[in-house]
């Protein structure tokens, strides 16, 4: 599966996280990791972005479950984006 938007740079990690919303709501989003931003899609062709987070020096993530693979990226002053992963692997 390719995604349709241009990436520059390396790609660390793509494949499919769960985005988790308040009262426990989940949507499964193709997550790209590339340098300088995590892009969750609502498709593997990136047809539909969900959400562009920037990642840099600020970047805060945080492991809230390690044993159901949850975690949070943002920044510490801004919006925290809850993800879920299905392996530990996935969540690296």
């Amino acid at each position: 599966q390719t995604c349709a938007l241009p990436i520059c740079g390396n790609i660390f990690f793509s494949g499919w996280l769960s985005r988790r919303y308040p009262l426990g709501v989940t949507s499964k989003r193709y997550s790209i990791l590339v340098e300088g931003q995590l892009i969750l899609a609502k498709d593997a062709e990136c047809s539909k972005v969900d959400k562009i987070i920037p990642i840099g020096p600020e970047t805060i993530i945080h492991i809230t479950d390690d044993k159901n693979f949850r975690f949070k990226v943002g920044e510490e002053k801004g919006e925290m984006v809850n993800l879920e992963a299905d392996s530990l692997e996935s969540m690296m």
